[in-house]
């Protein structure tokens, strides 16, 4: 018997109940999605057997395959203020950058590549910009609210909900892994309902939302619509914060990979590297990759929990500290999602309590930056896993990338297919001649 009935939406939320039949092609999405990730597995030849002698990769969709064993649900931790914006600029420019929007057209940069919204060569980038993204790479993005008049900070709205969502509800072709030769083809259907995609948005900011300012030319769902950018935050804008990206490197991960030498390899950023997706740079991928493929190395089957998608866990306040004896606590405002599985966060002075937002203090700082309350939040993602009865054992394949030294910065690596030379300006990272990263 399946564990699931079906997959769940986002959290649970109801958005789907004004749609008929939205709830039953979500899941459609969902199981379409994981079974083409489990298919690229399947390509490499890597299969287990069930006690029931069924033949599948160790990655599976939990509402398809029943394992008959006692099945964990175990989180995957992680912080959401952006690791590479710490590598690149150190922390007190980090937090600049990370409050600011980036033209999309750098979001494709390979690590160490020299964009900085702040330096004057980047000027002429900036003013042509037309679509923006936030450079925040971890799943969890946020947006600064100031007062017009004086700039003091007065709100952070954070988000985790995924752009595909958001394309559901509206109207689109979704994209889902079709396979390692064309892994991103739009090609899942919904019909969505603009109106009911413009009603929210304007619950969730606040003000009124036409519908036709959320369409591109072409009338399709526009990702990076300036309701979700300069003029506020619904959902993700990262290109890769999306929920293939997810469910892609959760699959990719139960694959595992041995060094030049032959050594399996088990620490979480060098496995990481070794897998065709996911980056090192990141707080999120290693974390996650190495979670998944410990589990596997362990003989476990693994699935993502339902609901399939990222949630924030948790938000340490006891560096928190308000005057005349506020809670901090009363800050924070779960808006969509429940404690543990919060999809959308409003951070904010209480109400009534005639103190603005920037009179906070986190570990004796004044609040100044929305990053700060990032480093306090904790991201999660949910795997389940079990331990059939009997399993073929593991086979370790060659590294698919190969991770590369910027000598520009050591805190940064750059991963290309296996065998390929280094990029000018790096060094292979295990080469003869290599300097770990600091």
């Amino acid at each position: 018997m399946p564990q699931l009935l079906r997959h769940a939406p986002p959290g649970n939320l109801n958005d789907f109940d004004a749609l008929p039949g939205a709830r039953d092609r979500w899941h459609s999405y969902i199981t379409q999605t994981l079974a083409d990730a489990v298919g690229n597995i399947e390509r490499l030849g890597l299969t287990a057997a069930t006690g029931g002698g069924a033949v599948l990769p160790r990655f599976h969709d939990g509402q398809k395959l029943e394992p008959g064993q006692p099945v964990l649900t175990l989180p995957v931790l992680w912080n959401a203020f952006p690791k590479k914006l710490l590598s690149r600029f150190g922390r007190d420019k980090a937090m600049v950058v990370a409050d600011m929007l980036w033209p999309l057209t750098q979001a494709g940069n390979a690590p160490g590549e020299d964009f900085d919204p702040l330096s004057p060569q980047s000027r002429d980038i900036v003013d042509r910009a037309r679509w923006w993204f936030r450079p925040h790479d971890e799943y969890c993005e946020w947006r600064i609210e100031r007062d017009a008049a004086t700039q003091r900070l007065q709100r952070v709205v954070f988000t985790v909900e995924s752009p595909e969502y958001w394309m559901a509800l509206h109207t689109g072709r979704l994209p889902h892994l079709r396979s390692d030769d064309a892994p991103w083809q739009p090609l899942f259907d919904f019909a969505g309902s603009p109106t009911l995609v413009a009603r929210l948005y304007s619950t969730l900011l606040g003000q009124e939302v036409a519908a036709q300012d959320l369409c591109d030319v072409g009338g399709s769902y526009d990702v990076h619509n300036r309701w979700n950018t300069s003029h506020g935050i619904v959902h993700l804008t990262h290109p890769v914060n999306a929920l293939c990206t997810h469910v892609r490197l959760c699959a990719d991960s139960t694959v595992c990979r041995h060094d030049r030498t032959g050594r399996l390899i088990t620490e979480a950023t060098a496995f990481c590297c070794a897998q065709p997706s996911g980056d090192p740079n990141t707080h999120a991928d290693p974390t996650i990759a190495g979670s998944v493929n410990a589990l596997v190395r362990q003989g476990a089957w693994v699935a993502l929990a339902d609901p399939v998608g990222i949630v924030i866990d948790d938000v340490d306040i006891s560096g928190w500290s308000l005057p005349n004896g506020v809670s901090p606590l009363d800050c924070l405002q779960i808006v969509r999602g429940e404690p543990g599985s919060i999809l959308r966060l409003v951070v904010q002075a209480p109400p009534n309590s005639g103190l603005l937002l920037d009179e906070l203090r986190i570990g004796g700082e004044p609040l100044r930056h929305g990053g700060q309350i990032a480093e306090c939040i904790t991201v999660k993602a949910q795997l389940r896993c079990s331990l059939p009865g009997t399993a073929a054992p593991l086979t370790a394949l060659a590294p698919a990338r190969e991770p590369h030294l910027i000598h520009a910065n050591r805190r940064l690596l750059r991963c290309l297919s296996a065998g390929l030379p280094a990029p000018s300006g790096c060094t292979s990272a295990f080469g003869p001649i290599a300097v770990p990263p600091l």
